[in-house]
């Protein structure tokens, strides 16, 4: 469906154990579009043992995780993930489908 060509992963933002890393992933796209396009989300992270571990994936944990910890949930707010295919040589964001709760 698709092929990862590069992931660019920005300055995490550390508070205590916790952080957030904003990261950019590139691909090209077989299906249904056949082109290239990005996906940008944001990360969580945990410090467990001296490593950081990701520790979000889909919105019931990153909810639970961000009510365990109001704090940093204040400081850093989930931002929405937005995707883009390139067309004439600029990225277009597109529509992301709605997620269930």
């Amino acid at each position: 469906m698709y092929q990862l060509d590069r992931i660019e992963i920005g300055t995490p933002r550390v508070s205590g154990n916790l952080a957030v890393v904003d990261t950019t992933m590139y691909a090209h796209i077989q299906q249904p579009l056949n082109g290239d396009g990005k996906l940008v989300v944001q990360q969580y992270l945990v410090r467990e043992d001296g490593s950081w571990r990701v520790a979000t994936g889909d919105r019931a944990t990153i909810d639970r995780f961000l009510k365990s910890n109001p704090g940093f949930a204040r400081k850093f707010p989930i931002k929405r993930t937005r995707a883009f295919v390139q067309q004439n040589g600029k990225w277009v964001e597109i529509q992301m489908p709605a997620r269930r709760p």
